[in-house]
């Protein structure tokens, strides 16, 4: 109301396209000011959690300390930017997709060391016993009751 008073007194342009511009710009004012708060508070905390990594025990007994410290801090620092500038109202589905796809990587990488290394211990252990594996299985099933019924 008062920007409209002020333009058709002292201008002699359209009140109303001014009225809808200002109300189109600060229609955006809070949702950024929302998110820059999210995108620092974030930061800040991040920064505090990787802090705290770095400085726990267990971190520093697995000698990795730095390195997890690293991670979990660039971790924390996506999730905050996601959510800062999706309240600010940015599409973030590219970033989405990035993280799914990254996830799906650690994730393939993550079994294919447990299978691995599964494997290669096994394998010992697999080469001494499995001449005895004939005979263990035949006691097994002779020691099994059968069943005739699923009731």
């Amino acid at each position: 109301m008062a920007i409209e008073w002020l333009i058709h007194r002292y201008a002699s342009v359209s009140t109303r396209f001014i009225s809808n511009w200002a109300v189109e710009f600060f229609g955006y004012v809070p949702p950024i000011l929302m998110g820059t708060v999210v995108l620092f508070l974030g930061f800040y905390l991040a920064s505090h959690a990787a802090d705290q990594v770095r400085q726990s025990s267990v971190a520093k007994g697995t000698g990795f300390s730095p390195a997890l410290a690293g991670g979990t801090k660039m971790m924390l620092y996506f999730v905050v930017l996601v959510i800062g500038l999706d309240t600010m109202g940015v599409d973030v589905t590219i970033l989405h997709t990035f993280a799914q796809g990254i996830a799906y990587g650690v994730g393939l990488a993550v079994a294919l060391a447990v299978g691995i290394a599964f494997g290669w211990g096994g394998k010992d252990y697999v080469a001494e016993n499995i001449e005895n594996w004939p005979e263990n299985s035949k006691q097994v099933a002779h020691e099994s009751p059968a069943v005739t019924s699923d009731d």
